[in-house]
């Protein structure tokens, strides 16, 4: 094998590289875009790892950190969804309370459905 063709071979297999790179990025770009489920994981990750990444920290340490945040995202995403619904069902109860209020006090007329009274 000649020096030139190992040249060749070695630019074609750079070139394959390259490509294969770009097309994986666009496919996990499209990927993110098109699934809410894909891009909360992404953003919940990158919240966990935010406390240990500073402007010292490379980026394939970061990169690292992110993969393994999202491989472990799943306690991230259950987290999250039990917070939302403690989030509605409070405020479901303090709009229960409000209107239980509205109706049952004496001081509250009809006057202050939309301006307060100022106190």
């Amino acid at each position: 094998m000649t020096a030139i063709t190992l040249i060749k071979r070695t630019f074609v297999v750079i070139v394959a590289l390259v490509m294969l790179g770009f097309f994986a990025l666009a496919g996990v770009t499209t990927y993110y875009e098109n699934s809410p489920e894909a891009r909360e994981r992404l953003e919940l990750s990158a919240k966990s790892i935010e406390d240990e990444v500073d402007e010292d920290t490379g980026f394939w340490t970061t990169l690292s950190m992110l993969v393994a945040a999202w491989w472990d995202s799943d306690e991230l995403v259950d987290e999250a969804k039990r917070e939302k619904s403690e989030e509605a069902r409070a405020r479901a109860d303090r709009k229960r309370d409000e209107e239980a209020r509205r109706f049952n006090d004496s001081q509250y007329d009809s006057g202050s459905d939309y301006y307060p009274n100022g106190s």
